[in-house]
């Protein structure tokens, strides 16, 4: 991607986020509601981005009773400069349900 490309991806992320929080806070008005699904249709990177951040939700609630994944381990795995996916574990974890 191009310095442009990822800029207009980081713009839609971070719209995508916005609308999850507007959307998670409380039930959508008939306005509101259509704005989201019209910003949604717009353009497939919106709907991608919109379920990034949702999956991203979706895991750290699920991560909040497990020891493995304290807020502290988290910025200390951050600090230490760890790169490795937590996914692996959170898919264990799931199996192991």
């Amino acid at each position: 991607m191009t310095t442009n490309d990822e800029k207009i991806r980081a713009a839609i992320a971070e719209r995508a986020g916005e609308w999850f929080v507007t959307n998670d806070e409380a039930p959508l008005d008939a306005k509101t509601a259509a704005a989201l699904a019209e910003w949604l249709k717009a353009s497939p990177a919106h709907i991608e981005e919109f379920l990034g951040v949702s999956a991203i939700a979706r895991d750290l609630t699920e991560t909040r009773s497990h020891p493995e994944f304290t807020q502290e381990a988290i910025l200390a795995r951050a600090r230490a400069g760890n790169d490795a996916p937590v996914q692996g574990s959170l898919d264990a974890h799931r199996r192991g349900r």
